[in-house]
């Protein structure tokens, strides 16, 4: 039987697995049921989290994130030193960026897409991390969006503490943030997928998922439809014909708000999964501010 220190310690990339043993990371090829090599001189690691790719590995040990190359495991190919431990580790989904949670209230972030031509260690200040301040409290885990290489759109990510979700984007300069406030109590954990900003003043469209404390202070119907009925912006809400009878009531209610343009479209609940393409045909001119409002619009159809 083999014993593994602790679940945190574990990580597989389906071809092989990285786990904490003693003062080793141990790594094991899945299909050949046993040992590749170890790591000595790592013990109790933060995290251990593979590359989308397989091919790099990074471990958080106190103060430092170590890379190493999955095809050289002689000596490590990247030393990233910190402020101050990691908790958390994780790696955007088409594997250009490393984030970490770090224990004095800060992320880094790391661009791996330039780093991994670097020395081991970075020498320009241009090529240093980007370190992420001004939380109020401890940082739950991270998520990246899982934007589809053809969306051609900067990294996003989510970073959840107490009782706020703050997205972060990528611009040429820095990073840019906006805060979600709309719940109730401490976050607890979140998910994010695909989140897209477009041009400055257009719109945002943000599908996120992330569970507080406690249910949300929307409790009834009037509460819900006064949310809307304050908003001093346009909205628009896209509704699926196959959506289930009681839940499609609820918001056909919406279009007999004012300043809120509803449209029908084939689908159920996850319009964003079943019928993305059209969606997206549905939303974006209404994002990109080509459709005004029209909130005696509920017979509109989306085909």
């Amino acid at each position: 039987m083999l014993y593994l220190d602790r679940s945190p310690g574990l990580a597989s990339n389906l071809q092989s697995f990285a786990f904490n043993r003693g003062k080793t990371v141990q790594i094991w090829d899945a299909d050949q049921a046993e040992a590749v090599t170890s790591l000595a001189s790592i013990a109790s690691p933060q995290d251990i989290c593979w590359s989308p790719d397989g091919k790099h590995l990074a471990i958080a040990i106190k103060g430092n994130i170590h890379i190493w190359n999955a095809h050289n495991w002689n000596e490590r190919l990247y030393q990233w030193e910190l402020t101050s431990p990691a908790s958390a580790i994780v790696w955007s989904s088409d594997g250009n960026h490393l984030a970490s949670t770090i224990h004095d209230h800060s992320i880094g972030v790391l661009d791996w897409s330039k780093a991994q031509h670097l020395q081991r260690e970075p020498m320009n200040e241009n090529d240093l991390p980007t370190l992420m301040r001004g939380f109020p409290g401890k940082i739950r885990p991270l998520a990246w969006a899982d934007l589809p290489p053809s969306a051609d759109l900067p990294p996003i990510l989510a970073a959840a503490t107490r009782e706020m979700v703050t997205m972060w984007i990528q611009s040429p300069e820095d990073w840019d943030s906006w805060l979600l406030d709309l719940h109730g109590d401490n976050v607890l954990d979140l998910a994010s997928h695909l989140c897209t900003r477009w041009g400055e003043g257009t719109g945002a469209i943000a599908p996120a998922a992330f569970v507080t404390g406690r249910l949300d202070p929307v409790q009834q119907r009037i509460d819900f439809l006064d949310v809307f009925q304050n908003l001093s912006i346009p909205v628009m809400v896209a509704i699926g014909e196959q959506t289930p009878p009681k839940s499609k009531a609820e918001m056909d209610v919406l279009a007999h708000l004012t300043g809120v343009r509803v449209q029908y479209m084939s689908g159920s609940l996850g319009l964003h999964e079943e019928y993305a393409t059209v969606l997206a045909e549905v939303i974006c001119p209404f994002l990109q501010g080509n459709v005004t409002p029209d909130p005696s619009n509920s017979d509109n159809q989306a085909s």
